[in-house]
C-alpha cells in the first residue's frame, strides 16, 4: 500500500491543472473557430477553400475531446461539424459554440478571470517586447516581421475582433499560440503577465475619455469584465452598449469601473441563490442545484472566516441552511418547500452582511483570522506527528524520525510554495478548494487506519518484544520508512493547503495594509503550535510503552474518523457528493460530524473497521 501511496498523492495533486490544461486547449479552438469562421463562409458560401479547410478540421478536432463531458455537450459537437458542412451563418456558429464553451468551462472548473485586476503598464512593456514586430505598435497587425505571414497578424481594430474578443480568450491565444500560424505560445509568461497582456490587446479599439456617470444596472466584477467580450457585456449591461465611452473605461481601466460598481460576495450570494429558486419553480431542478451550489462556493465560502471571526454560530447556521436548501432540490421536495428554506437563507445573509459589510477588514481583524485559521489547522496535523514521534522516540527506532520530521517539513515547505504558486499563478474556485481538500482527508484517512492497526497490534507486552527482536531491522528498509514520511506529509499538507486558501482569501480582502498582520497572527500561531508539540512530547515519556501505543492507537483512530466526516462533508460542498439532512441537528466540526446521513453512514462505516482491524490485531500471532 505504502508504495502507492505517493503516485496517488501526486495524481491528486496535479489532476486539476492537467484536467484545466485540456479544457483550456478546446476552450481556445471553440473560440478560434467561431473567430474566424467568417473568414471561411459567408452567405451560405465558401469565400477561403483554405479556411473553410480548417474550419472543418478544428470542428472534427474539437469532437475527438469530447471525453468526459456530458452527453448534451458531445451532440452539440457533432451538430457543430454538420453545421460547418452545411455552411450555416457565422451567427449559428457562435451560438453553439457558446453553449460548447460554457459546458467545457463547468466540467473543467476552467478559471474564466485573474484573481486581481491586471497591470496594464506591465502589458505595455512586456507588448512592445513580445508583440509589436507582428501585431504593430497600435495592435493593427501591421509589425516590421508581418509581411508575407499567413495568415497574417491579427488586426485588434477590425470589428470582429474588437467586439468579438473577451480576455479570457485572448489569454488562452497568448498562453497556447495557434498551431499552424506565427502565433506561438508565450508558455514562459507568468499567469498576471498572461491576463496583463489579454486585458491589454482589448484596449487598442477603444478611446478612454473622461465619463461622469459610472454607474451600471448591476454589480460589474472582474469575472463579468475577463470572460465577456464587448457585446456580451453590451447584453448583460445595456448602458455599455450604448455609451461608447463607457465601454472604452472598461477596457482601458476595468478596476475603476469595477470598483464604481463594486459586486461584493453577500449580494452574489443572495442574487444566486434567488436564481436557483426560481429555476426550481420553473422545473429546471440541475440548474436550481448548480446555482445553489455556486452560491455558496463562490458567495459564501471566501468571506465564512471574516463572519466566524464574528459569529461563529451565524456562520454554522449559515452555512448548515444553505446545504438543506440543496438537500432540498436534489431530494426535489417541493417548490414552496424550497421557496422557504430561500428566504431563510436570506435573513441569515443579511444578518451577516449587517455584522460584516461596510467594515474594512482591520489590521486586528486580519490577525485574529490568520491566527485563528493556522492554529485550527495546525493543532490536527500536530496530534498526529506527535503521536508517531512519541512511539519512535520510546522504541529507540531513531531512523524513522528524520523521514517524520522530512514529511511534516516538506509539507510545509509545499504550503508555502503553493502560497507563492497561488499569489502568481493560480486562481482556486471554491469547487476546487472543496474537492482538493476532501480527496487529501480521505487519503489520509487510509494512511491513518494502517498506522493505527499496526500501533494497536503493539498494545500487548509480548507482541511487542516479539515485533523488537524481528521487525526493529525491517524499519531500516526504505519503503517502510517511506510510509512514514508520506503519513507526516499528507497530514499536514493537507492543513496546509486548507490554510493557503483561507489566508490567500483574507488578503486579497484586506490588501497590502494588513499584510504586515496577517504575518503576525501566522507567527504567533506557529509559536503556541510548537510550545504544545514540545509538552505533548515531553508528556509522551512519562508513559510505559505498552500504554504509549494503546493510547496512540485510539488517537489515530479518533482523527481518522474525523477526517472522513470532513474530507465527506467538502465533497458534498464542492457537489460531488448529494445531501441528504439528518432531522436532527448532529454538528460538531471539531469532530468531524455533521447533519447529513452521508457523512453519518461514512463514519460509521470507518468506525466498523477499526474495531474489526482492532479485533484482528489482537489475535496472536503466527510463526
Amino acid at each position: 500500500m505504502k508504495k502507492l501511496l505517493l503516485p496517488l498523492f501526486f495524481f491528486l495533486s496535479f489532476f486539476s491543472s492537467q484536467a484545466q490544461g485540456n479544457g483550456r486547449i478546446l476552450v481556445h479552438l471553440l473560440s478560434y473557430l467561431a473567430a474566424d469562421y467568417g473568414m471561411a463562409v459567408q452567405d451560405g458560401e465558401i469565400i477561403s477553400e483554405a479556411e473553410f479547410a480548417e474550419m472543418q478540421e478544428f470542428a472534427n478536432s474539437i469532437y475527438t475531446q469530447s471525453s468526459n463531458l456530458p452527453d448534451s455537450t458531445v451532440s452539440q459537437m457533432a451538430l457543430l461539424i454538420n453545421q460547418v458542412d452545411d455552411k450555416v451563418s457565422q451567427k449559428e456558429i457562435i451560438a453553439n459554440v457558446s453553449r460548447i464553451k460554457k459546458s467545457v468551462i463547468k466540467v473543467f472548473q476552467l478559471s474564466t478571470a485573474p484573481s486581481k485586476f491586471p497591470n496594464l503598464s506591465r502589458a505595455k512593456q512586456n507588448y512592445k517586447q513580445l508583440c509589436t514586430a507582428c501585431h504593430g505598435p497600435k495592435g493593427k497587425g501591421n509589425g516590421l516581421a508581418a509581411a508575407g505571414l499567413e495568415p497574417a497578424p491579427t488586426n485588434f481594430h477590425h470589428p470582429d475582433k474588437a467586439n468579438g474578443l473577451s480576455p479570457f480568450q485572448a489569454f488562452n491565444t497568448i498562453k497556447l499560440g495557434v498551431e499552424g500560424t506565427s502565433m506561438i505560445a508565450f508558455s514562459d509568461l507568468s499567469e498576471e503577465e498572461t491576463w496583463d497582456l489579454a486585458f491589454y490587446v482589448l484596449q487598442f479599439s477603444q478611446k478612454e475619455q473622461a465619463v461622469k456617470n459610472l454607474s451600471l444596472s448591476k454589480s460589474i466584477g472582474l469575472e463579468q469584465l475577463a470572460s465577456l467580450n464587448n457585446v456580451e457585456l453590451g447584453e448583460l449591461y445595456p448602458r455599455l452598449k450604448t455609451d461608447k465611452e463607457l465601454l472604452a473605461l472598461a477596457r482601458n481601466n476595468p478596476e475603476k469601473l469595477a470598483k464604481a460598481n463594486e459586486a461584493d460576495y453577500w449580494s452574489f450570494a443572495k442574487e444566486t441563490l434567488k436564481k436557483s429558486s426560481d429555476a426550481y419553480a420553473a422545473g429546471r431542478q440541475a440548474e436550481s442545484r448548480e446555482w445553489a451550489l455556486q452560491a455558496y462556493l463562490e458567495g459564501v465560502e471566501p468571506i465564512e472566516m471574516q463572519l466566524v471571526a464574528k459569529d461563529k454560530s451565524l456562520a454554522q447556521a449559515l452555512e448548515q441552511q444553505l446545504a438543506t436548501m440543496r438537500a432540498l432540490i436534489e431530494g426535489q421536495k417541493s417548490a414552496a418547500e424550497v421557496a422557504v428554506a430561500y428566504d431563510a437563507s436570506v435573513v441569515l445573509l443579511n444578518q451577516g452582511e449587517a455584522l460584516v459589510k461596510g467594515r474594512a477588514l482591520s489590521a486586528w481583524l486580519s490577525f485574529v483570522i490568520a491566527f485563528t485559521i493556522i492554529l485550527r489547522e495546525g493543532l490536527e496535523a500536530v496530534l498526529v506527528i506527535v503521536a508517531v514521534l512519541s512511539v519512535l522516540k520510546a522504541t529507540g527506532l531513531a531512523k524513522a524520525k528524520p523521514w517524520v520530521h522530512g514529511g511534516w517539513i516538506m509539507a510545509l515547505l509545499s504550503g508555502l510554495g503553493l502560497w507563492w504558486a497561488a499569489q502568481k499563478w493560480f486562481v482556486f474556485s471554491g469547487a476546487q478548494r472543496e474537492i482538493m481538500e476532501g480527496l487529501i482527508a480521505l487519503v489520509a484517512v487510509a494512511v491513518l487506519l494502517y498506522l493505527g492497526f499496526w500501533m494497536h497490534s503493539k498494545t500487548e507486552a509480548g507482541k511487542w518484544q516479539r515485533f523488537v527482536n524481528d521487525k526493529i531491522g525491517g524499519m531500516a528498509k526504505r519503503n517502510n520508512l517511506l510510509g512514514l514520511a508520506v503519513l507526516s506529509f499528507l497530514v499536514v499538507f493537507r492543513e496546509a493547503f486548507e490554510s493557503v486558501l483561507f489566508l490567500s482569501a483574507v488578503s486579497l480582502e484586506g490588501g497590502q495594509e494588513t499584510k504586515a498582520a496577517l504575518g503576525g497572527g501566522v507567527a504567533l500561531a506557529f509559536v503556541l503550535i510548537a510550545l504544545m508539540a514540545v509538552l505533548l512530547l515531553k508528556f509522551s515519556k512519562k508513559l510505559p510503552i505498552s500504554q504509549l501505543f494503546k493510547y496512540s492507537s485510539i488517537l489515530v483512530a479518533v482523527l481518522a474518523f474525523v477526517l472522513t466526516g470532513k474530507g465527506i462533508y467538502a465533497l458534498q460542498e464542492a457537489g460531488w457528493l448529494q445531501i441528504k439532512m439528518l432531522p436532527f441537528n448532529l454538528r460538531f466540526e471539531w469532530l468531524g460530524l455533521y447533519p447529513t446521513w452521508q457523512t453519518t453512514i461514512g463514519q460509521t462505516v470507518i468506525l466498523l473497521v477499526i474495531i474489526l482491524l482492532w479485533r484482528k490485531a489482537v489475535k496472536p500471532l503466527k510463526g
